[in-house]
Formats: C-alpha cells, sequence, structure tokens
C-alpha cells in the first residue's frame, strides 16, 4: 500500500497511464476497485475526505496496512497471537468489498 500510495503521487508523472475500467466499460458499472487510483491520488496529497469519497475501501485498506505495519515494528517481527479467526476475516472481507461496491454503484454517476 505504501508504495502505491508513492506511485499515486508521482503518477501524473509516468509516461504511461492505467487503461479504463474494462468491468465499466462492458457494464456500464464500476468495479469494487474503480476510482481507486484516484483514491490513493487523492490520499497522497493530503485529501482524505476526497480520498474517501472516491473509494472509502482503498482509504482502509491503507490504514489497515499502516496499523499492521506498525504492530509488526512494535513485537519486532514476532508473530502476532491469533485473536480473529479466518472464518471471521473472509466474512468481514467479503462485507466491505460488497459494501464498498454498492457505495461505487450508488454513486456512479458523480464520478464517472
Amino acid at each position: 500500500m505504501v508504495g502505491l500510495l508513492v506511485a499515486a503521487r508521482f503518477y501524473d508523472q509516468f509516461p504511461v497511464k492505467p487503461p479504463a475500467c474494462g468491468f465499466k466499460k462492458v457494464t456500464g458499472i464500476p468495479c469494487v476497485a474503480c476510482r481507486g487510483t484516484r483514491s490513493l491520488r487523492a490520499l497522497a496529497d493530503g485529501q482524505v475526505g476526497k480520498a474517501v469519497a472516491y473509494n472509502p475501501l482503498a482509504v482502509l485498506g491503507c490504514l489497515i496496512a499502516v496499523v499492521w505495519l506498525g504492530g509488526y515494528v512494535v513485537r519486532k517481527g514476532n508473530p502476532p497471537r491469533r485473536s480473529i479467526s479466518i472464518k471471521a476475516v473472509a466474512v468481514i472481507t467479503t462485507l466491505l468489498l460488497i459494501g464498498n461496491w454498492v457505495y461505487l454503484i450508488l454513486t456512479n454517476r458523480w464520478y464517472p
């Protein structure tokens, strides 16, 4: 995620741009990751509100990555105690992806 934020910060200087979303091009509705690049660009510029408006799950993913990395540094590389099951993580992740996708579909007309 940190690498993506750095890449997003210098996005305008890259000679090649990513292609348009094929899923949205075919169906007319955004995919679950649509507007993620714009979200990370806004986050890299310090515009948190704008980043959340573009794609809330991209911002949440960055926050989780920072917390996870911070925990790793605090633990000095020792593995964490497992306090939540893999099944619970899978369910929570699935619900977050679905919720984010619904949000992106509902806000599609404001963010082409």
